[in-house]
């Protein structure tokens, strides 16, 4: 019998005898045994995320640990591993599921695998937090089942001795205390449920910053906080009225605060949420800010790039290599590394080599690692961080920030991190949703809400406003003269139709208010005393109109303007504003002048966004509430002129800066325009140009939503059936398999059961065989395409071939794969030297060293050494120096196998590809250690040291310094005189 005891320190038993197991393996039986029979494709990228072929490492794996007591138990045939054991975890989950309350709690020893270190395996490191948190949430349900039935059947002592047990488990959580102090002071026992309930009130405060909500009050309340003066009105500026409790406890949370924690302040648009967050991260000192932008959402990177560009000062201290990383994603950084990259021109041939990015990127994780140093850089230096808008961040920014996060906790000094989002903008299940909750289960970010104001606080609100009004003070309409703000009583009825008409909503009473002033009613005698109705027959009935009322009165320049501005994304294309609205030079200028003196519009620090405006700076409207508005009362026939007159400008300025451009945000603005414009021929191109460039930048959220827009514009069946085919692979890249298939599905509707188009039904086919395979069904992927691998030659058959020849490897049949490759390359029409026949060579090395035929696998792959240098293919050259070397130590040559690996290390390293570079100096350090070569198994350990820690890689910094470590004493014992 296999019994795994994994809850607490791991043991593994095999027939009565303990087994010594490697923490990988151990994490292997554990996985298998609380997750159920597994697929091999499943579990490589959990175990060896970085190995070059993860599946013939599980296959070492599971050879090994069929060579223990283990084999009876563990089940490895096809492509499904199994094991058959019993498991406290598993049998844990039984207990609590049929309500066993006592053995669960009996069996209870500690968390998943406790003091494993998984360190290098994030995927495997993410699942077994989330599982610790599963099994420690069936826990707490536990004690709360116990509990109950002993509190039923009268045992209060033993049930109090539960709930001291309870809160030591759960230390934080309000229900143990409460549960606790209740049955204490049923025993009579004041003094102990005091001391306990003092007790968790400190450590809550000082573990999120607030005072806990607890159901039994021991301690009288704190005293009230006096209101503050009230501030002088501006409509520019109106005061922070009502809003000084929430001050004062993001002030309380500012000072205790764990590192690295952040606050939500949530509420409805026009809550205030942004002014508050502004206001109190001023008081504190330097604030960096991110902040979202709704029709930005689907721009990669456009936050991120966006901070970054006001705080350039801040990143001309970086390192040359993120410099230049970053004037590659953007030509404004360029000034800051002086215009030139230290990489110099391409190596190895073809132009452009190891740049798949935008005009110069390396790889994804050159990118992201650029960009984790330059955040890093601007968060360091500021005192507060303030996330606006969060629901509407980017996607690849989402992905940035989040990594940046961790290593926050870690500054000196770390910044305090401050958010604002609206709920209802939140989309349930997408990646920030999950992620603010695994936050937040981990004490990590914390909620504040921004209600509305009350009737009195809209009272004070109205005061500060009446008492700076000349008029009222010269009609004795305000008591208490020296006090500006207080109130006779005799505005409270006009407070209590504001606050219902408004329902609290700052934003929305100041437009109400901004209604009365310009119907020239705030400053009328008895302005306090207007009754309901009074006030609603002066004011227009929808709040549309009520926000537009003083800028119609601005005249129609000013509200001509506004509505070009509104109908685009924000910050907006000052020029393309003025072209929208058609006025002349003067009149747009007066216009502008007009609105950002009463605030309608506000400039935007730091310098344009590239082709907006000509560089004339950059302008957003002042709330999102006046720009929704402005849309919804703009007719859509004005629309579609304002949307033509726009698209017909920007296309004029784009046509300046060359096609690039067309991918770029400007691109996307551009194709958006033409598309509300009604002028979907022109909108198509340039939304499938957007969706390469977010390709081109790893942002596949990003491009499925460009290509969403060009389906809508394309027509042609075809050309629909090919934005399917393509939406899939960005579906494909995010692991999204149940959505691949339907876009693969729709596709196959598209193309119907003639077969039209041969070329199509191919791409399709060879994609389902891809699908079938990560889905974990080999021989469907193979059935799949069987009917299509002969025929015609065609470069997608030829791909098709080759992929059906690549499973074959993978699925343990080495000589059928090696018969189909061999045949594929005597295809007459295979061009030698092409992207193709490199695979081709690569992968008919893989298959003769997994047939041990290394004569065969050296030919090939020298043959894909040749090919991918000349074709300028960074990551497949790579890959075939690597196979190169696995295949020379496999024949036992280690010399040449170093030789290998150092041409891989020098090719990744050329071009910035930070997951092969690291993986090419953990191989050579493995294989120098191994030959004894402690002093260049030392070099290579630091270096990929240096690398981890440059960009941002926590596993891989555990990775090189534990071997460090070890070569250190290796090196000691070698330097150690011989003994006798």
């Amino acid at each position: 019998m296999l019994v795994l005891s994994v809850l607490g320190t791991p043991t593994v038993q095999a027939r009565e005898q303990r087994l010594t197991l490697r923490p990988r393996r151990v994490a292997l039986l554990t996985y298998l045994a609380v997750c159920g029979p597994q697929r091999r494709q499943d579990l490589c990228p959990l175990f060896f995320p970085d190995e070059a072929d993860p599946r013939a490492r599980l296959r070492l794996e599971v050879h090994r640990l069929k060579a223990t007591p283990l084999a009876p138990y563990l089940g490895a045939e096809g492509e499904v591993l199994e094991l058959s054991a019993m498991c406290d975890a598993t049998q844990f989950r039984r207990d609590v599921a049929r309500g066993d309350w006592v053995s669960a709690l009996d069996a209870w020893r500690g968390d998943l695998l406790s003091g494993a270190d998984l360190s290098g395996l994030p995927d495997l490191e993410e699942w077994l937090a989330a599982e610790r948190e599963r099994l420690g949430a069936l826990r707490l349900s536990a004690f709360t089942g116990r509990l109950s039935q002993l509190d039923h059947s009268g045992r209060a002592r033993e049930a109090t001795e539960l709930a001291r047990a309870f809160l030591t488990a759960a230390p934080l959580s309000e229900a143990a205390c409460d549960g606790l102090v209740r049955r204490l002071l049923a025993a009579g026992q004041r003094g102990e449920a005091t001391q306990v309930q003092q007790a968790f009130t400190t450590r809550f405060r000082a573990e999120f910053g607030f005072a806990p909500q607890l159901g039994v009050s021991l301690t009288p309340p704190e005293p009230a906080a006096r209101p503050a003066a009230p501030e002088p009105w501006t409509w520019q500026a109106p005061p922070l009225v009502g809003r000084e409790a929430l001050l004062m406890q993001l002030g309380t949370w500012a000072a205790g605060a764990p590192a690295g924690q952040l606050l939500l302040l949530q509420g409805e648009t026009g809550a205030g949420k942004s002014a508050l967050a502004l206001d109190f991260a001023r008081r504190r000192g330097a604030v960096a800010t991110l902040r979202g932008s709704e029709l930005h959402r689907h721009a990669p990177l456009h936050a991120l790039v966006r901070a970054l560009r006001h705080a350039a000062p801040q990143l001309v201290g970086l390192d040359p290599a993120t410099l230049a990383t970053l004037a590659a994603l953007d030509p404004e950084f360029a000034a800051l590394s002086g215009g030139a990259s230290e990489f110099g021109e391409p190596e190895f041939g073809g132009p452009g080599f190891g740049r798949p990015g935008v005009g110069g990127l390396g790889s994804e994780a050159a990118l992201t690692a650029a960009l984790m140093r330059a955040l890093s850089a601007v968060m360091e230096g500021a005192e507060t961080v303030v996330l606006d808008d969060l629901h509407w961040l980017d996607a690849s920014s989402v992905r940035v920030l989040l990594r940046v996060l961790d290593r926050v906790r870690t500054l000196p000094h770390p910044p305090r991190l401050l958010c604002t989002v609206r709920p209802g903008e939140l989309r349930a299940g997408d990646a920030l949703t999950q992620t603010l909750g695994d936050l937040e289960r981990a004490g990590r970010l914390v909620r504040l809400d921004v209600p509305p104001l009350s009737s009195p606080q809209v009272l004070r609100l109205l005061g500060s406003l009446l008492g700076h009004l000349p008029a009222l003070h010269r009609s004795g309409e305000l008591s208490g003269a020296g006090l500006p703000g207080r109130v006779d009583t005799g505005a409270a009825p006009l407070a209590d139709t504001l606050h219902r008409l408004s329902g609290g909503n700052p934003y929305v009473l100041l437009a109400y208010l901004r209604g009365l002033e310009t119907r020239g009613l705030l400053a009328a005698p008895g302005v306090g005393a207007l009754t309901s109705e009074q006030l609603e027959r002066a004011l227009p009935p929808g709040l549309a109109d009520v926000l537009l009322l003083p800028l119609d009165a601005a005249g129609p320049a000013v509200l001509a303007l506004l509505e070009a501005a509104a109908l685009q994304a924000q910050p907006f294309d000052l020029g393309a504003a003025r072209a929208g609205s058609d006025l002349l030079p003067g009149a747009a200028e007066a216009a502008v002048e007009t609105a950002l003196e009463h605030r309608w519009l506000r400039p935007l620090p730091g310098p344009g966004t590239p082709g907006q405006g000509g560089g004339q700076g950059s302008y957003a409207l002042q709330h999102d509430l006046l720009r929704l508005a402005l849309v919804s009362r703009t007719p859509p026939a004005r629309q579609r002129t304002l949307h033509r007159r726009m698209a017909e400008y920007l296309g004029a300025q784009l046509g300046a800066q060359g096609p690039d451009a067309e991918g770029s945000e400007a691109g996307a603005a551009l194709a958006r325009h033409w598309e509300e414009a009604g002028e979907p021929g022109r909108a198509g191109p340039l939304w499938r140009r957007v969706a390469e460039r977010a390709r081109a930048l790893w942002g596949h959220r990003e491009a499925l939503a460009a290509l969403d827009h060009a389906l809508r514009c394309e027509t042609d069946p075809r050309g629909r059936a090919e934005l399917h085919l393509w939406r899939g692979r960005h579906h494909q890249a995010l692991n999204q398999l149940g959505a691949w298939e339907h876009e693969l599905d729709r596709a196959a509707a598209l193309l119907g059961g003639e077969q039209p188009w041969p070329d199509l039904w191919l791409r399709l086919v060879t994609e389902r065989t891809h699908l079938y395979w990560r889905r974990g069904e080999p021989h469907a992927a193979l059935a799949e395409g069987a009917p299509w691998a002969e025929g015609p030659w065609t470069e997608e058959r030829g791909l098709l071939r080759h992929d059906r020849a690549a499973m074959l490897t993978d699925l343990g049949r080495p000589e059928e794969a090696a018969a189909a490759l061999l045949a594929l390359l005597a295809e007459p029409e295979l061009a030698p030297g092409s992207l193709l026949a490199a695979n081709v060579h690569g992968s008919l090395s893989r298959a003769a060293a997994a047939m041990d035929d290394l004569p065969l696998g050296l030919t090939h792959v020298a043959e894909a050494l040749r090919a991918f240098a000349a074709l300028g293919n960074s990551g497949g050259l790579i890959v075939a120096y690597l196979a190169h070397a696995g295949l020379l130590e496999q024949g036992g040559q280690g010399a040449e196998a170093q030789a290998a690996l150092r041409g891989a290390l020098e090719v990744a390293r050329s071009a910035q590809n930070l997951r092969l570079w690291k993986l090419s100096l953990s191989n050579l350090l493995l294989l120098t250690e191994g030959a004894g070569q402690v002093q260049d198994a030392l070099d290579y350990a630091t270096q990929g040291l240096e690398l981890a820690e440059a960009s941002l890689d926590e596993s891989g910094q555990s990775f090189f310094a534990a071997a460090l470590d070890r070569l250190r004493l290796a090196r000691r014992d070698q330097a150690a005189p011989p003994v006798g």
